[in-house]
């Protein structure tokens, strides 16, 4: 466990971690109450209306953590938002966004001849993403995870109760859009695992320096690549899921070499 990570998770009680159960249910509500809101107006709203929803509500979602550090009189450093090793904590998220940037986003679209989307679109979907991506990483890794060592003292624990709840959080919401059935059991289980993988990745990314900048550029640049650079259409898209998901997969395989290696420098070094 890195130095700065072990002492600021090792500053928390019990009641902080209840209060980061109460947060996962907040988020619980949350996302239901988004997912309601896209199905209903999913007919009536335009895809950017809706788009614009999510962004205020993300704000709002944004705003709670907020308050409740600011109440708790913890600060923004407490979750992961300071400028300490800022360029270093950057450089490490940029370099595990070129993952997806490349196999999800450039590769297939120049292999297939797409279309890109105008710069203007661009730049609005790179705002879109950043602020759902620093919603969801503030609550789950800034917050949620930091806090639940108050809970659970093991490391082991601690990241898998974390990487338990990210998951479940998602399922309700996908459930109600249609991007899950019960009905395939397989298929969901299939999706709870992987994100429960990558709420371990963002973790393994957020404790190097204590930083939330290398798991928001990632999880930016990894949703953005895969929607946001060309213009698909119903055939394309079946192409652009299948190289996210082949991306998705280096970003695993990587940073599990990543954490190896460090992890194997830092005890040869000790």
């Amino acid at each position: 466990m890195d130095l700065r990570y072990n002492q600021e998770v090792a500053k928390y009680g019990k009641k902080d971690g209840i209060v980061a159960l109460c947060l996962f249910l907040f988020y619980c509500l949350w996302s239901v109450g988004f997912a309601l809101i896209v199905r209903a107006f999913n007919d009536t709203l335009t895809g950017l209306q809706l788009q614009i929803v999510g962004i205020f509500l993300s704000i709002l979602l944004i705003a709670v953590v907020v308050v409740m550090i600011f109440i708790k009189k913890q600060g923004f450093s407490s979750i992961g938002l300071h400028r300490e090793k800022l360029g270093s904590a950057t450089r490490l998220g940029i370099m595990f966004a070129l993952i997806p940037l490349i196999i999800a986003g450039l590769l297939p679209g120049i292999m297939y001849g797409w279309e890109l989307v105008s710069i203007g679109l661009m730049v609005y979907f790179l705002f879109y993403r950043l602020v759902l991506a620093s919603a969801e990483d503030i609550v789950f890794v800034g917050f949620i995870q930091t806090r639940l060592y108050g809970l659970f003292k093991s490391d082991k624990q601690a990241i898998g109760v974390g990487a338990a709840l990210f998951s479940l959080g998602h399922v309700p919401a996908w459930l109600l859009m249609g991007n899950l059935d019960l009905d395939n059991l397989l298929f969901l289980m299939i999706f709870i695992i992987f994100w429960a993988v990558m709420h371990w990745v963002s973790v393994c990314l957020f404790r190097k320096y204590f930083s939330l900048v290398p798991v928001i550029i990632l999880h930016t640049i990894s949703n953005f690549s895969q929607t946001s650079l060309w213009v698909l259409t119903d055939e394309n898209r079946e192409y652009a899921e299948w190289w996210a998901m082949v991306a998705m997969i280096a970003i695993i395989i990587a940073v599990c070499v990543w954490n190896w290696y460090t992890g194997r420098s830092k005890k040869v070094a000790e």
